[in-house]
Order: structure tokens, then sequence, then C-alpha cells
């Protein structure tokens, strides 16, 4: 879809064409699955571990919620477009399990992917790899400190 901005007033205006697209997910945090706080140096995520990623842009969702209103706790609100996430390692990729992509509860605009760190992380020590999710083709890349095999 393409929309067409034109408030032309003089000849010398211009018109402008924007792409409307379905999806443009945009990661802004990525937390613990207890939500008791991002994944730090001091306090990496473990293999294994199921995290709640933070988002905008993953696109419609059903059931549907009224605009600025909180998404319910019960039904959950889930992404229409496929969103597929992976893990991005010095070695290579690895793709994460989505266990849940929708409308986060009890907020407001906000998504919510949860997504598990791989059962066998090919890091040593404390590492800063990247997780990058996809949603109606469009993809967002964001680090996350996890710790590795020792």
């Amino acid at each position: 879809m393409t929309l067409i901005a034109s408030a032309v007033v003089s000849p010398f205006e211009l018109v402008r064409a924007y792409n409307v697209v379905p999806a443009a997910p945009l990661i802004l945090a990525v937390w613990h699955g207890d939500f008791h706080g991002m994944p730090t140096p001091r306090d990496p995520a473990v293999a294994g571990e199921l995290l709640a990623v933070q988002a905008t842009g993953i696109g419609p969702v059903s059931p549907t919620v009224a605009t600025g209103a909180a998404a319910p706790d019960a039904p959950l609100s889930y992404a229409q477009l496929p969103v597929t996430c992976s893990w991005g390692f010095s070695s290579g990729e690895v793709a994460a399990m989505v266990q849940f992509a929708g409308l986060a509860p009890e907020l407001v605009g906000q998504y919510q992917i949860n997504v598990l760190v791989p059962p066998m992380v090919p890091l040593s020590g404390v590492q800063f790899p990247y997780l990058s999710c996809a949603a109606g083709g469009r993809m967002n890349v964001f680090p996350v400190y996890v710790a590795g095999l020792q």
C-alpha cells in the first residue's frame, strides 16, 4: 500500500509517496522471563532460559484490541504475521524457538515475543550475541548477554 501525502498549495510543493508496510519490528528491550531485569554481564541469560522481548511494529493481532486500550491477559492477542527469531553467534546463526508473539498483556501498544535461549550455547564465558526477530519480511537486531558453556 502506498500513501500519497499531498497538500499542494503552490506549484513549488512536492507530492510525497510513503510505503505503508504491515509490520516493521523494533526490539526495544530483552528481559529475563521472570522480568527481574535485563540480561547483563553479572546476570546473563542462560541456555534454555525463556526471555521476553519487548517490541513494537509486529503488525496486526487477533483478537484485536481497541486503539489506546491495554491488551488483556485473556484471551491473549496473537500476532497474525509469522514472527521468526534467530541467535547470531560468531560461529553462525541458530534458530530461536518463539513460544509467543503478540500484544504484551496489560500494556498499551507494546508487543511481546517469548523466545528460548538455545540449549547448547556455542560460546565460552559471557558473550554478547545478537537476537534478531522478523515479521512481515522486515527484521531488527538486538544484542543480549548470554552465558556460554564453561
